[in-house]
Formats: structure tokens, sequence, C-alpha cells
């Protein structure tokens, strides 16, 4: 009887071990390891493309594709200094930038 208890502590422990942790963004629940990857990722990117400071930037998701461990982001829009980008990731590549543009971004 004893092996079974130490076994079983082992799966609840090894089960505890793999909870991902998720962070509300925009209303939907993301994977947080995939959402920081992506910040890391995008952010040098887009201050780049929009000739704007990262601290200045705002993100807002406008696709996700879910996942049991919380949902991920597949297309991201980014605003500062009154200008906006788009980036979309695709599978095998990586994330992509799709549109870019002036203005007042619109609510």
């Amino acid at each position: 009887m004893r092996p079974f208890v130490l076994f079983a502590g082992a799966v609840v422990t090894f089960s505890l071990g793999c909870a991902t942790a998720t962070v509300a963004v925009d209303g939907r629940n993301l994977n947080e390891f995939y959402w920081q990857s992506a910040r890391q990722k995008l952010g040098p990117q887009a201050s780049f493309a929009l000739n704007c400071p990262e601290d200045q930037l705002q993100w807002k998701v406008l696709d996700v594709m879910p996942d049991l461990t919380g949902d991920v982001a597949t297309v991201v829009g980014i605003s500062g200094c009154d200008q906006r980008i788009t980036y979309r990731n695709v599978s095998q590549v990586g994330w992509v930038a799709e549109t870019a543009s002036s203005g007042t971004p619109q609510p």
C-alpha cells in the first residue's frame, strides 16, 4: 500500500508543476508564457516600425487560438505615436507584420 501512496503523491506533484498561468488581456484569458513571449518579440519591432518608444505602445489582442492552457494570441494590433501596425502569428514562420497606418487609431 505504501508504494501506491508515494506514486500518487508524485503524480499530484507533477500535475501541479505543469499548471500554466493565464493573464487577462482585452477580456480574454491568454496563456501568460506565450503572451509575454509575443510582447518581448514584437515590442522592439513595433517600436522601430512606428518610430515610437516601447513604453508608449498600446496593445490590442485582435484574434486568438483557443487552447487548454489559455488562449494564444494570433493577431495583435499595436499603436503608438499616432500610428498603428498589425502582426499575425503565422504557423512555422512566426510573427509577421500585416498592416501599418498613420493617423489617430479608431476605438
